[in-house]
């Protein structure tokens, strides 16, 4: 099952405010769990979008949700940064996801 928990609002380009939310999914990892976090990015009354499952680090996805705000994308394209952005940071991703198996199997 996934949780939203709300982030914030951010305003694009044109003005519209865009509502961020977490989405939070619990992955089993042997006899433990991580938690898998993705983005979601909604304009009040119109489209909304969301990416599921873009990594495991609670402070990664938080600097990511602030970038993306930051630079005002809109739901339309939050697929495609998200996608850009990983690719940018391909190497921190694998290292996130090892060390969240790793930490599962070890304990």
């Amino acid at each position: 099952m996934e949780e939203m928990r709300y982030l914030c609002r951010s305003a694009l380009e044109d003005g519209r405010p865009a509502d961020w939310y977490l989405l939070v999914r619990e992955v089993p990892a042997g006899r433990f769990a991580c938690e898998q976090y993705g983005l979601r990015m909604e304009i009040p009354g119109g489209p909304a979008a969301a990416v599921h499952g873009i990594t495991c680090g609670r402070e990664e996805i938080e600097n990511l949700q602030e970038e993306l705000a930051a630079r005002q994308v809109p739901p339309e394209r939050l697929a495609a940064a998200v996608a850009a952005w990983h690719a940018q940071e391909s190497s921190s991703w694998a290292t996130l996801s090892a060390v969240c198996s790793t930490a599962a199997k070890s304990t």
